[in-house]
């Protein structure tokens, strides 16, 4: 599908979409979701929190999370909402975090 899409989120919160086969994930980016380019965004930005700069989305509750433990949390939270909304076609089996990890 030309509009097929992959949405990834980064230790900060900020969520990004990127074409698929552009290449694997950017550096220190944790898959969110995959699909359509305009249910995606209909379904993250519905439920993602705005940034200050325009388009700029956000998950919930990384930003302001004190520390990695409750980022990778809120990120885990806010990764299982998203797939209850795009359903199984969206996503990979499981979302681990590997020891080390930022987040």
């Amino acid at each position: 599908m030309m509009d097929d899409c992959t949405a990834y989120a980064y230790g900060d919160g900020t969520i990004g979409v990127m074409d698929r086969g552009v290449g694997g994930l950017p550096a220190g980016a944790l898959f969110l979701a995959r699909g359509p380019r305009d249910r995606l965004l209909a379904v993250i930005g519905g439920m993602a929190r705005r940034g200050h700069e325009p388009g700029l989305l956000l998950v919930p509750g990384v930003p302001e999370a004190a520390d990695a433990d409750t980022a990778f949390r809120a990120f885990v939270a806010f990764f299982e909402r998203v797939q209850v909304q795009l359903g199984p076609d969206s996503n990979f089996p499981t979302v681990r975090r590997e020891a080390g990890a930022p987040w």
